[in-house]
């Protein structure tokens, strides 16, 4: 099975779009979305997404340790976490 490295998962940039449109959101005082579709956004949208990812998911990724192992020429580990 290939693996590869988490900057390339989908299911995580998903989940770090959330968190920054979130956070700008919250800093902005809610002035680059209306409230209503942040809402959406946050309760609807990016979960049925984070589900969706997870069922297209077929390829696990590697924590950062295990890539520096592999470069290193070290062996294959066993991934923690998949996406």
């Amino acid at each position: 099975m290939e693996i590869k490295s988490w900057y390339k998962s989908k299911t995580i940039w998903v989940n770090v779009l959330a968190f920054l449109l979130a956070t700008i959101t919250y800093l902005e005082g809610a002035d680059i979305l209306p409230d209503h579709v942040l809402k959406a956004l946050l309760s609807v949208v990016f979960p049925v997404v984070n589900i969706a990812l997870r069922f297209l998911t077929n390829k696990p990724i590697l924590k950062q340790q295990e890539e520096l192992a592999q470069s290193l020429g070290g062996g294959h580990q066993d991934p923690v976490d998949k996406d």
